[in-house]
């Protein structure tokens, strides 16, 4: 199979709207019309836990199942992030690439991978947002990237960060109103 070839291919199967999919299967809102109108797991979860849930293991599996089944280097790893994010079954809209990014990373590095979950779930416990645990994942992960010269890794974080730029206003409102941030 040709690069080009290859790149369509994980870029589609980034692209596939996992979460529109799952709320259509269970006769729920599509996630686009409420909350931060994203495809992904956490926006489904706002209206059903066990909806989020299952889209987050899709998204997951759409970094992890195509890496690992076509035995691809870690640089490929941007690209279903991408397709997640820009899908043009969405009208270049979708998700923010978390769940699908850290599938890329379980399928050439489990223990980074289980690093940065780990780290997730501590920053989650102690926050309880989704965007900010995610954003924490990302600086870190950003910081071992340049420490190592992994430059995929840094490409990932970037596209991450750049899709929450919606968190960093509610933030700086955040910050006036609760003393711990």
């Amino acid at each position: 199979m040709s690069n080009f070839n290859l790149l369509m291919l994980l870029f589609l199967i980034g692209a596939i709207p996992s979460g529109p999919i799952v709320c259509y299967l269970l006769a729920l809102k599509d996630p686009s019309t409420y909350g931060s109108k994203n495809t992904g797991a956490t926006n489904v979860s706002r209206q059903n836990n066990a909806a989020g849930a299952l889209t987050l293991l899709l998204d997951f599996s759409k970094g992890l199942i195509p890496l690992l089944a076509l035995g691809l280097d870690s640089y490929w790893i941007a690209v279903p992030v991408l397709g997640h994010c820009f899908s043009p079954f969405l009208k270049l809209k979708g998700g923010k690439g978390v769940a699908t990014a850290l599938g890329g990373i379980f399928a050439h590095h489990f223990l980074l991978g289980a690093t940065i979950l780990s780290i997730f779930c501590a920053a989650y416990s102690v926050c309880q947002n989704v965007g900010i645990s995610s954003i924490i994942c990302c600086i870190i992960l950003s910081a071992y990237a340049l420490l190592f010269g992994q430059t995929y890794l840094l490409m990932l974080t970037t596209i991450i960060l750049i899709r929450h730029h919606e968190n960093y206003q509610k933030l700086r409102i955040q910050q006036l109103w609760n003393p711990l941030f």
